[in-house]
């Protein structure tokens, strides 16, 4: 599938049209976080952990490829209050429709004090550049 199903999958869950979010999905779609050990199975349960995360998001997409493999790969950036989160997504398409998706999520921190300019050559901080 291209590059242009992903971003508008996210535009539409930027735009909270759940029942539009359904159809990008095949009934049988798995999703995986590893980070959290996470395993959602099936197209009702990937839009419910969206539809029922805490209201007071945004998403702005920062990037979105295909991969030499055919999976497409987005870089989200989401915002919540306080709170700053990133997400990189891979997704697998059959017959148009997302079958699979494997997504990293990560939460803006600082760095541990040990990582500065001082003790790494080169090093800075990228906050408000991303």
């Amino acid at each position: 599938m291209s590059v242009a199903a992903v971003e508008s999958l996210w535009k539409t869950i930027e735009a909270r049209s759940w029942d539009d979010v359904r159809r990008f999905y095949s009934e049988t779609a798995e999703m995986v976080w590893p980070v959290s050990g996470e395993f959602i199975s099936g197209r009702n349960g990937i839009v419910a952990v969206n539809e029922n995360y805490p209201e007071g998001w945004s998403i702005q997409i920062l990037a979105i490829d295909e991969l030499a493999d055919g999976r497409i790969v987005s870089r989200v950036k989401v915002e919540q209050a306080s709170k700053v989160f990133f997400a990189v997504s891979f997704f697998t398409f059959t017959r148009g429709l997302i079958r699979h998706i494997e997504e990293y999520w990560a939460t803006q921190e600082e760095p541990e004090p040990w990582r500065n300019a001082e003790v790494i050559p080169g090093w800075s901080r990228l906050l408000g550049q991303l």
